[in-house]
């Protein structure tokens, strides 16, 4: 027991130097900086009829430009000048291919009309005409012409129905009397013995010839 008296006495703990690591009261934290607030909020804009107008004019006229301008890059042009230009340039062609095929059917026309002459000329000098020019008008309405060639297609029916219808347009063909052995037609430009219609002279089988080169001279 004594023993364990000395011992005890000589390990005992002494605490009154050591530091405590723990703090019951510790201090309080530093203090901070106030939380961020938020600005504050702007206050409500307000306008005036006027500023409403202009604003919403302005607005409709930016629309506009970009139409346009979207108009115009759809179209390949840049402005509404370069439009004009181009749609001027277009009526001008237009205007001359009109000009033209206007020119090429009358130049059609008239060679058509010229062909039909011809045709008439070559087929009437053999029914002895009193008048080309009548007669060429008689029978002009009743030609039919090859849509492909142009050309006469019924002159001669033509040419024959007139006779029978109208043989007044046409000399007589009356066996000339007289002389030897006896009759015989009557031959243009001769005279027949003992009257008779007077005889064709050269003028009346080149009327249809000289109406032809009259309206292509005209032409």
């Amino acid at each position: 027991m004594k023993l364990y008296g000395k011992v005890k006495s000589t390990f005992r703990l002494r605490l009154g130097s050591l530091q405590y690591f723990s703090d019951p009261n510790p201090p309080a934290d530093p203090p901070q900086d106030p939380p961020p607030t938020d600005p504050p909020a702007d206050p409500p804009v307000t306008y005036t009829q006027e500023q409403l107008d202009t604003q919403l004019t302005d607005a409709k006229k930016t629309t506009e430009t970009q139409t346009k301008a979207d108009l115009y890059k759809k179209l390949g042009v840049e402005s509404f000048k370069d439009l004009q230009d181009r749609l001027g340039a277009a009526k001008t062609k237009e205007e001359a291919d009109a000009t033209l095929r206007t020119s090429n059917e009358t130049l059609t026309s008239e060679n058509n009309s010229l062909k039909t002459e011809l045709a008439f000329v070559k087929a009437a000098a053999s029914y002895n005409p009193h008048d080309a020019d009548i007669l060429f008008a008689t029978v002009e309405p009743l030609l039919q012409t090859d849509p492909d060639s142009g050309e006469i297609t019924n002159m001669k029916e033509v040419l024959e129905q007139v006779k029978t219808d109208k043989p007044f347009l046409f000399m007589s063909e009356e066996p000339a009397g007289g002389g030897q052995g006896g009759g015989g037609q009557q031959k243009p430009g001769s005279t027949a013995p003992g009257g008779g219609n007077p005889p064709a002279s050269k003028t009346d089988y080149d009327k249809g010839a000289e109406l032809a080169k009259r309206r292509s001279q005209k032409n």
